[in-house]
């Protein structure tokens, strides 16, 4: 799991940068959502497709945790694309580059909350400041632990609970990411349809 990583890497005092597929048009190898764990030297976990473009930003990556800055990048999965990536795709996706200090304590919070609700099967959100300037890398929230990571609590309380899409808040963007979601499955035989309840991780 990519926030297992992330919170070994915090452990470590090690910086890294997470890599989030923040829009996807078309066919594309992943969706929204989608990330993977780089370390100046290596993939730590997740990926984002493979082939050409996750090479490519691996090594945007690398040189990020460097400069220690957050960027964006475009990718045109066409065959004719100018950038001659050589993808057969023939859609387009944006990345999201996030630089994250290894001893940011409130990072390592977030990551242990993640974990947790994983495990217990409970229900908990991400928000993704699409800012390249903003004062946080991300946001947590969930009913049981409430907001981490924010620092205009008051400003998106009311827009805490939300499908996986951007949002406006206060002119600043955010990628919202419903992570746990209760769902449910049939089971069939045995005299009918008989329903449970599940939780599916996105």
């Amino acid at each position: 799991m990519v926030f297992q990583k992330l919170l070994d890497s915090i452990n470590k005092g090690q910086d890294t940068v997470l890599v989030t597929i923040i829009e996807s048009i078309g066919s594309t190898p992943r969706k929204i959502g989608t990330k993977m764990l780089m370390s100046e030297r290596k993939h730590l976990a997740g990926t984002i497709g493979g082939g050409i473009v996750e090479y490519e930003c691996e090594e945007m990556a690398k040189q990020l945790i460097k400069e220690q800055k957050n960027a964006r990048r475009s990718f045109n999965l066409r065959p004719d694309d100018k950038e001659g990536l050589g993808a057969v795709c023939g859609g387009k996706m944006e990345v999201l580059f996030q630089y994250l200090p290894g001893e940011d304590p409130s990072l390592k919070r977030i990551c242990q909350e993640m974990i947790s609700h994983e495990k217990n099967h409970q229900p908990a959100w991400l928000w993704f400041p699409l800012n390249l300037t903003s004062k946080d890398s991300l946001i947590f929230y969930s009913d049981t632990t409430g907001w981490l990571g924010t620092y205009d609590q008051q400003a998106i309380s009311t827009k805490a609970k939300r499908k996986t899409d951007r949002y406006e808040v206060n002119l600043e963007t955010y990628l919202v990411e419903e992570l746990f979601q209760e769902g449910k499955v049939v089971i069939f035989g045995g005299g009918g349809g008989t329903y449970h309840k599940h939780w599916c991780l996105y």
